[in-house]
């Protein structure tokens, strides 16, 4: 468990994450977060990122 909290993203992470891929010519079709549970708790970040020219992933 604690690897998994050094390894975990907070917000200005996932934003750097996103500004980072953004300057490498990606564009980001999703970046929030996967809620689960009754009442809805944050699970996962996702991330979706689409190279110019690449088939869209978007389902």
């Amino acid at each position: 468990m604690s690897g998994m909290l050094k390894a975990a993203l907070d917000d200005a992470a996932l934003e750097r994450l996103r500004q980072g891929l953004s300057r490498a010519g990606l564009t980001i079709q999703r970046c929030g977060n996967l809620s689960l549970g009754a009442p809805p708790r944050a699970a996962a970040w996702v991330l979706v990122a689409q190279r110019a020219g690449e088939p869209s992933v978007d389902r």
